[in-house]
């Protein structure tokens, strides 16, 4: 089952993808609101920028195939590939090219060795749309196993980062804190 592409959706794979997460209402609003005003690129870029700007290219790309939920003998090409479209986007563009990638990855609904997975992930960024416009829901796990985030590492900034999409929106100035 293929998920179709909108803004929301896109929001749904990278929150998922990079923080384990899934966004509850008010988060989607806010985040929406950030891509209304702002585009797509600039919203994930910074909030790419503000979590992860100084973590490994490799780190990150372990963490985005943990949560993808990608095992076995299909993660180490998995990360490799990721990895690389990490290494290949331009400076600051690393959140966009992500996405670009996570777009790809979900229609890979039939390919022999991540179709499963994908299909997996699809499932779940629906449940995380369907969540994110339920009233009241708050920022919640994407996945049902533990994800595997980057939990610690020091920004550029001051002090320690929080790893959510709504607070890297709000570090990089796009969301009301």
């Amino acid at each position: 089952m293929a998920t179709p592409t909108f803004y929301n959706t896109e929001i749904a794979r990278v929150a998922g993808a990079l923080w384990g997460s899934k966004l509850g209402a008010s988060s989607m609003s806010a985040v929406m609101a950030a891509v209304n005003a702002n585009g797509m690129a600039k919203v994930v870029n910074d909030a790419y920028n503000a979590s992860f700007g100084a973590v490994e290219n490799a780190t990150v790309a372990a963490t985005v195939v943990a949560n993808l939920g990608i095992t076995g003998s299909a993660a180490t090409p998995a990360i490799n590939a990721v990895k690389a479209t990490l290494d290949g986007a331009p400076s600051g563009g690393k959140g966009a090219a992500l996405v670009a990638l996570l777009n790809t990855y979900a229609g890979m609904t039939g390919d022999a060795t991540y179709g499963a997975f994908a299909t997996d992930f699809n499932s779940k960024v629906a449940s995380a749309l369907t969540y994110s416009q339920t009233a009241n829901t708050v920022d919640s796990t994407f996945v049902t196993a533990a994800p595997t985030p980057v939990t610690s590492f020091r920004s550029s900034r001051s002090g320690s980062l929080r790893l959510s999409w709504r607070h890297a929106c709000s570090h990089a100035e796009l969301l009301p804190g």
